[in-house]
């Protein structure tokens, strides 16, 4: 799976190895507008994300425990609970402010850093060590910069997918290594 933000004691859970992070996005809140200089992440927030959204879910649990979690069917009903106030906030990935940017004023809604970062690796089966081996290195391999490219280029959603379930199908980015010369 890629991307994945999981704790050691969900990837077990799970049965999987999580390699070194290959990237890592800033996370912004979508709060209203109007009501943006009264938004502190300090405190008991209502955050808006979807049922199968494992990443951010992770991150409220490290970030963020006095925090509540509303659970919405879609990216768009996080957005609109927000707009509309059932949630004080939707969490976003800085890959995606500029594609959402239209979307957010139409709502009403401004991005504010958390000031935290989230990072991102690949999740293989705890069964699977060569693969393991070989995407972990790889991740130490990319520079970040190739990533973080690819990713605001090519990646329309990657932290925070519509309809999808912990880090698949969520499309594909190409970084070309050359094997041979990971050592």
């Amino acid at each position: 799976m890629f991307p994945v933000n999981l704790s050691s004691y969900e990837a077990e859970q799970l049965g999987l190895l999580e390699t070194e992070p290959i990237m890592q996005t800033e996370v912004y809140a979508a709060v209203k507008s109007d009501k943006r200089h009264l938004f502190s992440t300090i405190g008991e927030v209502s955050v808006a994300m979807t049922e199968t959204d494992r990443n951010f879910r992770t991150f409220v649990q490290e970030y963020y425990t006095d925090w509540t979690e509303s659970l919405f069917e879609s990216r768009e009903a996080c957005l609109e609970a927000v707009a509309s106030g059932e949630a004080d906030c939707a969490l976003l990935c800085n890959y995606e402010l500029g594609r959402l940017d239209d979307t957010l004023e139409e709502k009403g809604l401004t991005a504010i850093s958390t000031g935290q970062s989230m990072s991102f690796g690949f999740a293989v089966d705890s069964h699977a060590d060569s693969l393991y081996s070989i995407l972990n290195k790889t991740a130490l391999y990319v520079p970040e910069s190739t990533i973080n490219s690819a990713l605001v280029f090519y990646h329309p959603s990657v932290c925070y997918p519509s309809g999808r379930d912990g880090g698949r199908d969520y499309g594909k980015i190409e970084c070309k290594v050359d094997l041979r010369t990971v050592r």
